[in-house]
């Protein structure tokens, strides 16, 4: 058997009715998935259990009924008076003896045998869909941290220049001291928040990293796994640094986490298209059907099993002094007891189960096919509110720090504006990545994300890269 490597296969996006469905900046390349995952154990494990199911088949199909042979030998001594003193009769016996199935029920096993196989190619293909959904979960989750440290970070930057101007503020007798302390308490909190932010972002890259160890991660996590300050705001010494200056391309790695996560775009397609092609692509209905094949085999087998299968025996031997050559034929046929009735009625009420186990299974399916369609809508019409939000309320920051610079605004109007902004910015973040999940889980779901192109691959583990 050659090796189960996987091979990637570039993404075609096939669904006709809707070319721009996927149109979007890609999260991670198929390339990148395949070779990230090649010598992931949740791959490996799918490809044994494939193995596993297969050499199962292969056993199922034939009838196990192996040739027996049989071989004696024995010394005959005679007790008559006129044999007496004559040597030992050296006799000896050979047989040779094996079952056969009787018509039909070959064909039972081999229907068995396909739907096993089947079955382990269904189990397979969920097996790889799991992998590559996990890895973009996974993936997701800590890009998404580190978005998240990034704007803490720059939310940081904003109250420490919130802190020098109500410093001059105060020396210049235009503020009391108490708006010094509040504005000193504000970077305190944000500081605690941001350690955290840290340590979250740090416990999701160094799991990321060694689940995937051959994973090539952004620069901005090894900044953070590092334990350092990775955005460099901190310690400007701009004093001159506003929300303006950090509007929309702020330096270094915080612009890195931000855009490494793509802006999802509108679903295209209706309902029932989605729908259609959702359901074409379940493996777990595959699974069903090859389950249902096969405990129908397995009741068509047991039916013809009521009659026990023959055996059949060619025997020769030699005795009484090699006087006597015995050439014979034996046939075997087993009496059928009740069990074997009860066995059919066992396999068919199995098959009943198996019957109702998919009509139950493809009701569910269609349900959670229609849900996964207007989950998918509905994050991206979140996403919009959440960053029509974030973009108000930013405007509102920038006009209350501005207002707050030529003393029209008190400090706490203008720390609980650029609070709600920090808000509103991580939970479009938070949106944004919850878009973008169910986008790609959509993807997998209808067949349209799939890296590996067969489990048939060449034992060079370089061309199952290329």
């Amino acid at each position: 058997m050659k090796s189960s490597k996987l091979k990637p296969l570039t993404l075609v996006i096939a669904l006709g009715f809707t070319p721009s469905a996927f149109a979007q900046t890609e999260l991670i390349s198929q390339s990148q998935i395949a070779q990230w995952l090649t010598d992931d154990p949740a791959i490996q494990r799918v490809q044994s259990h494939k193995r596993s199911l297969e050499a199962e088949a292969a056993q199922t199909a034939h009838s196990g009924y192996e040739w027996t042979v049989t071989y004696e030998r024995q010394e005959r001594e005679y007790e008559q008076p006129e044999l007496a003193g004559m040597d030992k009769s050296r006799e000896w016996n050979m047989e040779l003896e094996r079952s056969f199935r009787l018509p039909g029920k070959g064909t039972a096993s081999r229907r068995q045998a396909d739907a096993l196989r089947s079955f382990a190619d269904a189990n397979e293909q969920a097996g790889l869909r799991d992998a590559v959904g996990e890895l973009i979960n996974d993936y997701l989750d800590a890009l998404h941290a580190s978005a998240s440290l990034a704007l803490l970070e720059r939310e940081l930057a904003f109250a420490h220049t919130n802190l020098r101007a109500v410093e001059h503020r105060v020396k210049a007798g235009d503020a009391p001291a108490l708006d010094a302390r509040l504005a000193a308490a504000e970077s305190q909190a944000l500081e605690r928040e941001i350690n955290a932010s840290r340590q979250e972002a740090t416990n999701r890259w160094t799991a990321f990293r060694i689940r995937y160890p051959i994973a090539n991660l952004p620069p901005f996590a090894h900044a953070i796994g590092d334990g350092e300050k990775p955005t460099g705001i901190l310690a400007t010494k701009d004093d001159a640094l506003t929300l303006d200056t950090l509007k929309l391309d702020p330096p270094g790695i915080e612009s890195a986490a931000l855009k490494a996560i793509p802006e999802p775009q509108a679903l295209q397609g209706e309902l029932a298209q989605w729908q259609e092609r959702l359901l074409s692509n379940q493996p777990e209905l595959q699974q069903a059907n090859a389950s249902l094949n096969a405990a129908s085999a397995a009741a068509d087998k047991a039916r013809r099993d009521r009659i026990p299968d023959p055996s059949l025996a060619v025997f020769s031997g030699r005795e009484s002094f090699g006087e006597e050559s015995i050439v014979g034929v034996r046939l075997n046929m087993p009496i059928p007891g009740s069990q074997r009735s009860q066995t059919m009625r066992q396999r068919y009420a199995e098959e009943a189960v198996a019957r109702a186990d998919k009509e139950i299974l493809q009701r569910s399916l269609r349900a959670e096919t229609e849900n996964r369609y207007r989950q998918t809508r509905s994050e991206f019409q979140r996403w919009q509110l959440a960053k029509q939000i974030a973009d108000n309320l930013g405007e509102n920051a920038r006009l209350l720090q501005k207002a707050y610079r030529l003393g029209e605004q008190d400090l706490q109007g203008l720390l609980l504006g650029q609070q709600q902004h920090a808000r509103a910015a991580l939970a479009e973040v938070e949106s944004r990545v919850d878009a973008l999940r169910s986008h790609y889980q959509l993807r997998l779901a209808a067949g349209e994300l799939n890296p590996f192109a067969s489990s048939h691959l060449s034992e060079n583990p370089a061309e199952n890269l290329q």
